[in-house]
Parts: structure tokens; sequence; C-alpha cells
């Protein structure tokens, strides 16, 4: 599965219909707990959530539960392939939101 999310200012853009893969990458004990696309509670599984990209503007919500940590947001390409979407360090960040526009 090839990477689908194209950086546009302040949000993604990924074709309308096309499965993405997000995961969490922590060097600590952060973990995914919730995830929501569109207001579609998914399902989490070895610390990612997937989900079909839909036409126009949407949010997909992260809840991360841990401590202060250094944490990546990588969208999972397949082959072993990753997108870095966002990171950060020595912070304890309970929701992260992004914007997927499907196009």
């Amino acid at each position: 599965m090839p990477c689908s999310l194209t950086k546009s200012g302040f949000h993604w853009n990924a074709p309308v219909n096309s499965n993405v893969s997000v995961k969490i990458v922590a060097q600590g004990p952060t973990t995914l707990i919730a995830g929501d696309y569109n207001n579609i509670k998914l399902q989490v599984k070895n610390n990612g959530i997937t989900f079909t990209v839909a036409h126009g503007p949407n949010l997909l919500l992260l809840a991360l539960a841990g401590p202060n940590d250094t944490v990546e947001v990588l969208e999972d390409c397949g082959g072993g392939m990753t997108k870095h979407i966002f990171g950060y360090s020595d912070e304890p960040p309970h929701v992260l939101g992004f914007t997927i526009v499907g196009q």
C-alpha cells in the first residue's frame, strides 16, 4: 500500500476511498488508546488505526495515554515504508487532531 497522505498547508490531502493506516511510535510507554475519523470510532490495533478517506475535509482524532515522551505519528505505507505526519518531545498531549481532505 503506497503512502496516501500529502501535506498541504495546515491539512493533509488523500484520494477519496484510499485506505490510510496511521501508527504511533514512542520511545517510552505512550500508547494510542482511541481513534476517531469523521465521527466514526476506529479500532486500535498494534498502536495504530486504519480508515477509508471520505470526500471533503474530515477530522482525524488520536487519543494518546502516557507520560512525557518522544512520540512520532506515522502513516504506515506498507513494505516497511512510513511517512512522518507529526512528532513531539517531552510533552504529554492527550488528543491530536488532523484535517484530512479527501479529493
